[in-house]
């Protein structure tokens, strides 16, 4: 027997001890292994998942995650590797690295955190870390008007839950969260009595009375 790797014919002559000879010819044909390519490595950031498609449609397929489909979904950093089978039964391998970015730590602490509901609205701030671009550090929630900017009334009275937002270099976000407390304006009267109401110009100083609430000092 020989042993052959390329294609082509191949024939043979046998010889018996009685010096009769006989002869057949093979034609040998070789099979294309399958083309894997996962393609480049692969990062992305924490919490974010990616797909990794082996090609092959019709094949079968072996991950090094015991998984059998031609794709997987990956979250963990890792190499994966896959080795898909094709109809012929040739077997073709590849293998990808995946990494994972860890996200930014983000702060975020209000200064003032309680407010009247008659305060101006104004240009928030606490978040840390700060960035050039403004559409990469954001404030969100009740009383927001936009981006940056928290009106107190169009919160209304209560606790509301602010949080920040942050993306880095690496297009990564992360977010805290803090409390606004808007305290609605106390109700105020005040009526003279008719005692009071009208008095001369000459009169020595009275104490005004008829306001309410009224105040502990």
């Amino acid at each position: 027997k020989i042993k052959v790797k390329l294609a082509g014919s191949y024939s043979v002559i046998v010889t018996n001890p009685s010096g009769c000879d006989s002869y057949d010819t093979v034609f040998l044909a070789t099979n294309s292994l399958p083309e894997v390519n996962l393609g480049p490595d692969v990062s992305f950031c924490k919490g974010d998942s990616a797909i990794i498609d082996a090609g092959n449609i019709g094949s079968s397929f072996l991950w090094s995650t015991a998984v059998n489909s031609q794709t997987i979904t990956v979250k963990t950093a890792a190499v994966y590797d896959v080795q898909v089978t094709n109809g012929n039964g040739c077997i073709g391998r590849d293998s990808l690295e995946v990494a994972i970015i860890p996200l930014p730590l983000v702060l975020f602490g209000l200064n003032p955190d309680t407010l009247c509901i008659s305060e101006p609205s104004y240009k928030i701030s606490g978040g840390n870390p700060t960035a050039f671009d403004p559409s990469l550090a954001t404030y969100s929630g009740s009383g927001m008007l936009n981006d940056s900017v928290f009106d107190a009334a169009s919160a209304g009275i209560g606790a509301h839950e602010l949080t920040y937002t942050y993306t880095d270099g690496n297009g990564c976000s992360n977010a805290a969260t803090d409390s606004m407390y808007i305290l609605g304006n106390p109700v105020v009267s005040f009526a003279l009595s008719a005692a009071m109401d009208s008095i001369c110009l000459a009169t020595d100083l009275v104490t005004l009375t008829g306001g309410t609430p009224a105040a502990n000092t």
